[in-house]
């Protein structure tokens, strides 16, 4: 699980991502970092639903009173390898150890066909569309303005995307 000292050494020298990552466990986020040495390979984060909820979605949907799943990444070289359907399982544990019946949704673009495969691997559905109006300014956090939740939008097609198969050497 994410902690500061962890977040302080794998991301000293990338002040943006250090500084919203202890941002989110100041708000209460949970996060998985995966790392191996002194570099991350992996990470998500979940909001609670006591917390705020991700600040990138509108206000009524982070008012909602359920577990968000949001801002994975996982570097180039380390991609394809199971590491964020394992985040994800972990943290859905995390939140079913509190609530048998937790609500769980995931925030993912709907141009990412691998998050969108891996979520659909473990069982998730989509659950429509969410619109943004955002305020960006320089050197300030983005500020979402208006937003909707069309839960019965359908996703659009996944985009082809090609993979390349591993080969490892024995």
């Amino acid at each position: 699980m994410a902690n500061p000292e962890i977040i302080d050494r794998l991301f000293r020298d990338d002040r943006t991502t250090h500084r919203r990552f202890r941002d989110y466990l100041d708000r209460g986020f949970v996060g998985i970092l995966m790392y191996d040495e002194e570099e991350w390979m992996s990470y998500m984060w979940m909001s609670l639903p006591d917390s705020m909820g991700p600040l990138h979605l509108p206000k009524e949907i982070r008012d909602l009173a359920a577990y968000w799943l949001f801002s994975a990444r996982t570097r180039t070289e380390y991609r394809g390898r199971g590491q964020i359907q394992v985040a994800v399982q972990t943290l859905m544990a995390n939140a079913r150890k509190s609530d048998a019946l937790a609500e769980i949704y995931a925030d993912v673009a709907e141009y990412n066909s691998p998050s969108r495969v891996s979520l659909e691997r473990l069982g998730f559905v989509s659950h429509g569309l969410v619109w943004t109006g955002t305020l960006r300014l320089p050197f300030r956090p983005d500020w979402v303005l208006h937003g909707q939740w069309d839960r019965i939008a359908p996703h659009p097609p996944r985009p082809k995307t090609k993979f390349k198969k591993r080969v490892t050497q024995p």
